[in-house]
């Protein structure tokens, strides 16, 4: 029977080739076995979102935030799906709780005792059998706007283009943060400028809300470029 590691990179694999409702099906299928599995729980929650269903990515949502209520990523992915559900008051909410979560990691003394629900983002060793498994596929490049960690180190291990240097833990981690940091800085731009897009929309100011949409593309776009410079430095660092 396969592990449920060897589940969650099948249920990513079905996502990444664009088949949410596979995905979706796995992901479901290992909370059934394991219903505190945090890291299945969190991304059904995100796969619900990619997939356009902010109902059931609200309610996934929710259900991993009682299981780690203090997790940074959890909060992020809540106010996006909340904004996109036109719930603002609980989107602002949960971006509040996404920096406050970031604070805390920010104020911790050191990275070595942080708070246990940062272990999430710590993946297992890859999985050796994955090469065979997944050789000859091929997957999209950026199948999610929604930066998670778990989705992230998931399609690593299925990348087979090109040699992968094995990470450390310590590299994971960063990693892992870098992707909540950034996670973080989209959604509280996106709810800011979202405001003021509705305020444009509002007056019937068709100039600024061309604006407004062409800011948040670009902020999100150097947002995202920055993430992937660092990570490629951690990446590469011995």
């Amino acid at each position: 029977m396969p592990t449920s590691e060897e589940q969650f990179d099948d249920a990513m694999f079905e996502f990444s080739t664009g088949d949410a409702d596979g995905a979706i099906v796995r992901l479901r299928a290992i909370l059934e076995q394991d219903s505190g599995c945090f890291d299945a729980q969190l991304a059904l929650g995100g796969v619900c979102y990619a997939k356009g269903d902010y109902a059931s990515a609200i309610v996934e949502g929710r259900k991993a935030e009682a299981m780690k209520p203090h997790y940074q990523l959890v909060h992020t992915n809540l106010s996006r799906a909340y904004m996109k559900a036109g719930d603002k008051k609980a989107a602002e909410h949960h971006g509040l709780q996404a920096r406050i979560a970031s604070w805390r990691k920010d104020m911790s003394p050191s990275v070595a005792v942080a708070e246990p629900g940062l272990e999430m983002a710590r993946p297992k060793p890859p999985l050796m059998e994955a090469a065979g498994k997944f050789s000859g596929r091929q997957k999209n490049p950026d199948p999610i706007d929604i930066m998670k960690s778990s989705y992230e180190l998931a399609m690593e291990r299925l990348n087979k283009t090109a040699p992968t240097k094995k990470l450390t833990a310590a590299q994971k981690k960063e990693l892992a943060e870098l992707d909540a940091q950034y996670a973080a800085k989209i959604a509280g731009r996106e709810i800011f400028l979202n405001e003021k897009r509705d305020e444009a929309a509002a007056k019937g100011d068709g100039e600024a809300l061309a604006q407004f949409d062409k800011q948040l593309l670009s902020e999100r776009n150097k947002f995202k470029a920055e993430l992937e410079e660092k990570k490629d430095k951690v990446r590469q660092a011995q």
